[in-house]
């Protein structure tokens, strides 16, 4: 994890480590995205947490830099978004959607790597 704000947040289920976390709905409560079309709430540090430690906080960085891994190939700028298993993936505009963006990628990456993204959500809409 980089150095940023960091928010600690019950975590509904297994998260896994550098992936974006979604809002539930339940006050304080996240869990690992699952696509673009919910509120993104900040990336999970190296250790994510498991299905064991379910119900209990997870680290999440909302601010400056944060380490995601990589669910498809990414270039420096393109908006970030999730993928249907939490990991970082260019998002792109669908008509008549809203598309949750958790950030801005700081560098290239394929598949599997762990790049930085500058956390600063945002939505696009078409």
């Amino acid at each position: 994890m980089q150095s940023g704000f960091i928010k600690s947040r019950v975590a509904a289920g297994a998260i896994a480590p550098w992936s974006i976390a979604a809002f539930t709905g339940n006050r304080n409560e996240v869990a690992q995205a699952t696509g673009s079309t919910t509120g993104l709430a900040g990336i999970t540090d190296y250790l994510g947490i498991d299905a064991v430690c379910a119900d209990r906080m997870v680290d999440l960085q909302l601010t400056e830099v944060a380490d995601v891994k990589a669910g498809g190939t990414i270039a420096p700028g393109d908006p970030i978004t999730s993928d249907a298993n939490g990991a970082a993936i260019k998002a792109v505009k669908a008509v008549g959607a809203e598309v949750f963006c958790i950030g801005i990628a700081q560098e290239p990456a394929v598949v599997g790597d762990v790049f930085g993204v500058l956390v600063s959500p945002f939505v696009i809409t078409a």
